[in-house]
């Protein structure tokens, strides 16, 4: 054989997911795991590669997202709020002490972080509102899990994760509506 490399006849074979090229890694999942993945795979019509691709690009990109600062809270959160249900033996979706002690607490752990002021400053209108609008966004990814909208301040990966947390999410935010946690709002309000 000679020193040159074999090219790819046009229309044969797979074409590359990377024009780099690709490397192949032998992962170890549990049962479970691989279940998991199948579930996923079946519920958003992705094939277990891409799932597998989809939630480790995700994470390495949540990991470098502006100076792992994001990346850090989120992870700090997720310890705090084990740690309180692991003390309720409930989960704050379910249960309401559980929930107010994570709001409580979540605010308590952000306002140690945050740089301090002695008076606190006014968040200006176009700040107040984004909260509201993933409110928004969610509860229309969870009555209507295909994306039928774009918006220009989400790109594809937080769609892709946003339809996934409207999944776990949604019937939470529904339960709510109307019961003091806020008003119906339609998905044509959520400002661009």
């Amino acid at each position: 054989m000679s020193d040159r490399k074999r090219k790819r006849r046009p229309g044969a074979g797979r074409k590359p997911i990377d024009p780099q090229g690709a490397v192949i890694a032998p992962v170890r999942f549990t049962r479970d795991e691989w279940e998991a993945i199948n579930r996923v795979g079946k519920r958003y019509e992705l094939k277990r590669s891409q799932v597998i691709r989809a939630a480790t690009k995700y994470w390495l990109k949540k990991l470098q997202y502006p100076e792992l600062h994001v990346a850090a809270l989120t992870l700090l959160i997720t310890i705090l709020i084990k740690k309180i249900e692991a003390r309720t033996r409930r989960k704050w979706i379910e249960h309401p002490m559980t929930g107010v002690a994570v709001c409580e607490e979540v605010g308590r752990l952000i306002d140690s972080l945050a740089p301090w002021v002695k008076e606190r400053p006014v968040i200006p209108p176009e700040l107040q509102g984004i909260a509201r609008d993933l409110i928004v966004i969610i509860m229309h990814l969870y009555q209507q899990p295909r994306p039928s909208l774009a918006h220009a301040d989400y790109d594809w990966d937080d769609w892709a994760a946003l339809t996934m947390v409207a999944k776990d999410l949604g019937p939470a935010l529904l339960r709510n509506v109307g019961k003091g946690g806020g008003a119906v709002v339609t998905i044509t309000e959520v400002e661009t």
